[in-house]
């Protein structure tokens, strides 16, 4: 897929979860995704570059979703055509458009030219550390 004119979307879902312990919702929600929601985004020529969850910040029961549109009229196209399943799973999405910063000139461009787009840090910490990162 060509990045020139195509469209990255971030989507933050938060799932609804009974406690904290709850994870049977977030497991189906990402079953779903997997089963239903990204082969429908990939027939219609989007790609989901990733799905995170545990982002330090951010309360477990939130996950961030990069896909990547041709463009915004195909974009547009997509979500009035796809229905998740899942959807009494969603308490909350917020939805971010990222457009690529600067034209590259080669179209398509080579895999060996690709740059990467996002990062993701994980930490560990030690329990006998944990005094230092929690009040």
């Amino acid at each position: 897929m060509k990045i020139n004119g195509s469209i990255f979307e971030e989507r933050m879902t938060t799932i609804h979860q009974t406690s904290q312990m709850d994870n049977k919702s977030l497991k189906e929600y990402v079953s779903s995704c997997k089963s239903d929601y990204y082969p429908e985004l990939e027939k219609t020529g989007a790609k989901v570059i990733c799905l995170l969850q545990g982002i330090i910040g951010i309360p477990t029961n939130v996950y961030l979703q990069i896909a990547l549109y041709p463009d915004i009229n195909t974009y547009y196209q997509i979500q009035s055509q796809i229905i998740r399943k899942k959807e009494n799973l969603i308490k909350d999405e917020q939805i971010k458009f990222f457009k690529a910063i600067t034209p590259y000139p080669k179209d398509p461009f080579p895999f060996e030219d690709n740059r990467p787009i996002y990062s993701n840090r994980v930490f560990f910490i030690q329990q006998m550390d944990i005094e230092v990162y929690v009040d």
